[in-house]
């Protein structure tokens, strides 16, 4: 479960300035804007392209996308993109095999989009005579897809229903949206492309507009569509409108390499990295401060939290990251030996910190044994290649602790041992000499090392429950792969590990 991390906080924005008094002939002192059909537009001219290919009519994998049963737990933020696609697939599957379906759900997942300038120029506009709040069903991916367009500064304030977990037609999503605005229901003016979202709009006493054009919003917006300066009242103060910002632009956020978890969620703005924060993130960031005034700068410098407390700000971490397919380099012994040794840096550093409560760490890959254990110390337990930076050549720091917990710290060797040795199997490695490697540039005591197959045994066992839960709970991403040959290989590797347990102790024994 290495949970990659991978853009900005769209539900907790600064309160937007107060609208001026409204003129006489104007019904609303705020626009609430929808985002998708509105201002974003997607091109799925490949994705078409795909379908008749495979034989398929035209739309049979947006119908399958767009099912409330399949879309809304995406929307509410229950699921990421990634288990989206898988749940498109199964969809598709019996019609065109496997492998096609997950490329035609990746291909709309991925489908190129833009802004529309026009609409773009008028929202700016307008926003220069009220409050703008953008409105929106949308996935987490949200800040990452408004900074590639850049469009992050073009509302007060996003309302996005993966973020408050409400999405439209929902009342409830509207009242947040006014809030932000900081106007009543009744002052508001609503635009969507759907006609059940716009009368939800009007139920609620909102000025209701059902776009289908720019010349829709135009005429909605009234006097608001021309410039502040061309009327003479100064507008409120907001930035000019700025035409044509449709794409990134200098100094637009960088999205980082996102997983499973937090794919397209993570963004670089200059020093500082954006991401979904854990439940826990105040007490991690306590930890990860503790480490440092340790001694070991191998972490990220947390610099707080959104005013939600649902996005983190840390130190962006410079160096090489591993990222799948892994480069020839990730396999060296050399490489191998300095994670080991960095690990047993880390574990050093944190033997002097309390791990704190144990309420305040995730259980998801924890040792059983926990803060009990003799000598626990809190072990990042996802120590795989994409966590890890190099500089040099060797391991410089660890990073994406959202799993960190107390534990033994041969408990954090055998998790890493899982991906690095790797005891799940991979051609040209030999398990039994890379375990060694990692042992030893750990510098792994004789009773550990004695202990160590069985806690990779235990290891995987746990990540195996971890799998399956995320199964049971319908997480598509996990569940496809999962029926598909899961069982089968999960049975296979631990029967191996097992088998080969004689083999791997006395490797790690020799002298």
């Amino acid at each position: 479960m290495c949970t990659r991390s991978a853009p900005g906080d769209g539900g907790t924005p600064a309160t937007p300035p107060a609208p001026s008094p409204a003129p006489a002939a104007r019904a609303f002192d705020a626009v609430l804007c929808d985002l998708d059909n509105v201002v974003r537009f997607y091109d799925t001219a490949p994705l078409a392209a795909l379908e008749r290919a495979a034989g398929l009519p035209e739309g049979t994998t947006t119908d399958i996308a767009y099912a409330p049963e399949v879309d809304l737990p995406l929307l509410l933020g229950r699921i990421t993109p990634a288990a989206w696609v898988e749940a498109i697939a199964a969809g598709l599957t019996e019609r065109v095999g496997a492998e096609r379906a997950r490329a035609l759900g990746r291909a709309l997942a991925d489908a190129p989009f833009r802004a529309d300038d026009e609409v773009v120029s008028l929202l700016r506009r307008a926003r220069t005579h009220v409050p703008l709040v953008l409105v929106t069903n949308a996935t987490l991916q949200l800040d990452a897809d408004l900074a590639l367009l850049g469009l992050t500064d073009l509302a007060d304030a996003v309302v996005s229903s993966a973020v408050e977990q409400v999405a439209k037609p929902d009342p409830a999503i509207y009242r947040i949206a006014a809030d932000r605005a900081g106007v009543p229901l009744a002052r508001c003016l609503f635009v969507d492309d759907r006609q059940e979202n716009v009368d939800a709009a009007v139920a609620l006493g909102m000025t209701g507009v059902l776009y289908r054009e720019p010349a829709d919003l135009r005429r909605a917006l009234g006097p608001c569509a021309e410039d502040a300066g061309e009327r003479g009242d100064g507008g409120r103060g907001a930035a000019a409108p700025r035409a044509g910002a449709s794409g990134p632009r200098e100094g637009d956020p960088e999205v980082l390499f996102g997983g499973l978890a937090n794919a397209g969620a993570v963004l670089r703005r200059g020093d500082a990295v954006e991401r979904p924060a854990p439940p826990h993130a105040a007490h991690l960031h306590a930890h990860l401060r503790a480490l440092r005034e340790q001694g070991f700068d191998g972490v990220p410098v947390p610099l707080g939290l959104s005013a939600s407390g649902r996005r983190e700000r840390l130190s962006y971490v410079p160096g090489e990251v591993a990222v799948d397919p892994h480069p020839p380099w990730t396999w060296t012994d050399d490489v191998l030996r300095s994670v080991g040794a960095l690990l047993r840096r880390m574990h050093d550093a944190a033997a002097a910190v309390p791990p704190g409560p144990a309420a305040g760490w995730p259980t998801d890959l924890a040792d059983p044994e926990g803060a009990a254990a003799p000598g626990a110390v809190v072990c990042h337990n996802d120590v795989c290649p994409e966590n890890v930076v190099f500089r040099d050549g060797r391991a410089a720091a660890l990073i994406d602790f959202d799993l960190a917990a107390p534990g033994r710290p041969v408990w954090d060797v055998a998790m890493t041992a899982r991906y690095w040795a790797p005891m799940r199997g991979r051609d040209g490695l030999d398990p039994s000499h890379r375990l060694r490697v990692l042992a030893d540039g750990y510098g792994l005591g004789r009773a550990d090392r004695a202990a160590l197959p069985r806690v990779i045994e235990q290891a995987t066992a746990v990540c195996r429950a971890f799998v399956e839960r995320r199964v049971e709970r319908g997480d598509a991403a996990y569940t496809a792969a999962y029926e598909e040959s899961g069982r089968a290989v999960w049975d296979r590797h631990q029967t191996w590990l097992a088998d080969h347990r004689g083999a791997l102790t006395a490797a790690l024994l020799t002298d």
